[in-house]
């Protein structure tokens, strides 16, 4: 009967081990996720053919594009799921959160439709795409008075609220639109640097409605289109070099 007791024994051994080594792994992934590199180390799309960090080109390698978006949002959602296991509802309420800043300047890669009626669209000649331009987060700057929890960009109607998660360089994006009834969709999240300055975020969006002219006024009507976007700090942008064109 005294032998029976040793396994009991031996796994209560292991368990703090366990735990502090899952809980380790999860300290380790948020950290990460703290840089573009660390994107790139955790995010096989992310790397260019250097091995550094490379926003990939959904308009030459589209497959490419969606595994680092898919895979981004999953290391982030189950960072998080780790990470809230991982500590007790006091640490959790008792832990002091940031908010990510925004710098200005902003550059996009993404895809995205509108929709037109019942028509069917056809991207199998291009226009799916776009890789390289300014993000619709271009100037982007703080809402007086809200403590940097509101940012606007001018003359878009878009607001955007950074919400912060128990991972210290992840926060959760809240996004309206007055122009197009825009809005985020959830999950969409932010990265930012250990001192909180956000350098890319990864999102979707919907919109359902659109800006026409009517006898020379602004009318807004019904109009849906989506997208899926990772919009990067200018200054972490390094673009994909294009393919070299075949000779002939």
């Amino acid at each position: 009967m005294k032998y029976a007791v040793l396994p009991v024994i031996f796994s209560s051994l292991l368990l703090p081990f366990s735990v502090y080594a899952q809980t380790n792994a999860t300290t380790n992934i948020g950290d990460q996720l703290c840089s573009p590199q660390g994107v790139a180390d955790l995010v096989p799309g992310f790397r260019g053919a250097d091995g550094h960090f490379q926003v990939p080109n959904p308009k030459t390698d589209l497959p490419r594009f969606l595994q680092a978006y898919d895979g981004l949002r999953n290391v982030i959602d189950a960072a998080l799921a780790q990470a809230q296991m991982n500590n007790t509802l006091s640490a959790i309420g008792s832990q002091s959160y940031q908010r990510l800043s925004f710098g200005p300047n902003w550059t996009a890669a993404e895809v995205g439709m509108e929709a037109n009626g019942d028509q069917i669209p056809d991207f199998s000649k291009g226009g799916f795409g776009d890789y390289g331009g300014p993000s619709f987060m271009q100037n982007i700057k703080p809402v007086p008075g809200t403590g940097n929890t509101f940012y606007a960009v001018p003359d878009q109607g878009v607001f955007i609220s950074p919400m912060p998660t128990v991972l210290r360089c992840v926060n959760v994006l809240m996004e309206t639109s007055s122009h197009d009834s825009g809005t985020f969709i959830s999950p969409s999240y932010a990265l930012g640097t250990k001192d909180g300055k956000a350098f890319m975020t990864v999102n979707g969006c919907q919109n359902t409605t659109k800006i026409i002219k009517i006898n020379g006024q602004e009318v807004m009507t019904p109009g849906a289109s989506s997208y899926l976007g990772i919009q990067i700090a200018t200054p972490y942008f390094k673009a994909e070099p294009l393919p070299a064109k075949k000779g002939g």
